[in-house]
């Protein structure tokens, strides 16, 4: 039994029962898709027809595509085709075989030849019409994760874009211990805190042993370079979290951070605006901030200073400056701890407490850095901040009077 099924344009539409699931589930098939589940399936033999009362089970199962390659986004060997056919044969005794124009190969270069196009068994241009309503129904933050997922965002292109951005990542991670936040089923999935180093790292990867209120310790990865960037986007990393601390002393932060976080309901203006009320703030006391967007709908503000004060006190200087702020601009800003007592941006003072990690600058999606000549004129509702590489006085130090105010204790 065969189907030749041609699929062109932006999408397959046709009334319910006439095979589209059907129809998707054969391209992820051919793609190196291994789990049953995802194919309708227990086991990977169900692919596999088992024919009607009339008919004989049938032996084999086998898939051909064709791809256009006029375009040329197929690399290596398959390069110099027009036209790139693939296929996926699996017997009922479980041996499975693929071929490239007709050339057995492994598996393995079936998915080599797909990384960076969108396409391949776990990253294709494919949004199921069973992904349709979990789409709708998402946050802002998951919509994206599912749109990049369609689009083939793979780790290739995560890689590629660290690499390209190393300069001003590393910027802001070198030296730092950082917990590893990993996405291992994929951006779309849930994603967990590491903490810990994996064992199998490789040498030239330096670590700093991080101590805990439990006693507990761990060693955290520390970043020197490009190669240690593209080591955790392989690990399934999309964005980074530093802590505000350098690898030669783990009890005094060097950096101050601002977190500004809008209620539900909060438009981007008004957190537009209570930054540069923070920025007035700064400067009053001769700090220097720098703005960037954080993980979700916010700003966070990082100001470097001495390493000469424990957590305790930048903390305590945090919550007095969100207390300036609050009073500057009383409408629009709090340091109210309690949720419910909030409105407007809350001024998270609390994030400068030990063990702490924020959103990375120029991590993906969002993290990127602004200028605040920028940041002035941007209008209501805008949605990205002009990005910019930071100046060598990010990395300097400006805290004479920093350091009164952290000192001081309020």
């Amino acid at each position: 039994m065969s189907r030749r099924v041609v699929i062109t344009g932006m999408g397959v539409v046709s009334p319910n029962g006439c095979g589209k699931s059907n129809v998707i589930d054969a391209v992820r098939w051919v793609l190196v898709e291994s789990e049953a589940l995802e194919l309708c399936g227990s086991t990977l033999l169900d692919v596999i027809c088992n024919g009607p009362v009339s008919r004989k089970p049938a032996s084999r199962a086998s898939v051909d595509t064709l791809f256009d390659n006029s375009e040329c986004m197929a690399q290596g060997q398959w390069a110099q085709y027009a036209e790139i056919s693939v296929k996926r044969m699996l017997t009922r005794s479980g041996d499975s075989s693929y071929y490239i124009n007709n050339i057995q190969v492994r598996r393995k270069d079936v998915y080599d030849l797909f990384l960076g196009t969108g396409l391949g068994g776990d990253a294709y241009a494919i949004i199921e019409q069973g992904m349709i309503s979990r789409i709708i129904e998402s946050r802002p933050e998951d919509l994206r994760a599912f749109l990049e997922e369609a689009a083939g965002v793979a780790k290739l292109d995560l890689v590629g874009y660290y690499l390209a951005g190393a300069e001003g990542a590393l910027q802001g991670v070198r030296d730092r211990p950082m917990a590893l936040k990993r996405f291992v089923n994929g951006a779309a999935g849930e994603a967990f805190f590491q903490k810990r180093a994996p064992d199998n790292r490789p040498d030239w990867l330096r670590t700093v042993t991080l101590s805990f209120p439990s006693g507990r310790t761990a060693d955290e990865i520390v970043l020197d370079d490009a190669a240690g960037l593209a080591w955790i986007v392989n690990l399934g990393c999309i964005d980074l979290n530093p802590h505000p601390v350098r690898a030669d002393d783990l009890e005094h932060p060097d950096e101050l951070r601002v977190d500004l976080d809008p209620v539900p309901g909060v438009p981007w203006d008004d957190i537009r605006r209570v930054a540069l009320v923070t920025r007035e703030v700064l400067a009053d006391h001769d700090l220097v901030g720098w703005p960037k967007t954080s993980g979700s709908r916010g700003i966070h503000i990082n100001v470097r200073i001495e390493q000469r004060w424990t957590f305790d006190r930048v903390r305590r200087a945090a919550l007095a400056l969100a207390r300036e702020v609050e009073r500057r601009a009383p409408a629009l800003a709090t340091s109210k701890w309690w949720k419910e007592e909030r409105h407007g941006v809350f001024l998270d003072y609390n994030q400068n407490a030990p063990h702490k990690t924020v959103f990375g600058a120029w991590s993906l999606a969002r993290g990127l850095v602004a200028v605040w000549t920028s940041m002035s004129s941007l209008a209501s509702g805008a949605a990205v901040l002009r990005a910019t590489s930071c100046s060598s006085e990010a990395g300097t130090t400006r805290s004479r009077k920093p350091a009164a105010t952290a000192s001081s204790g309020r």
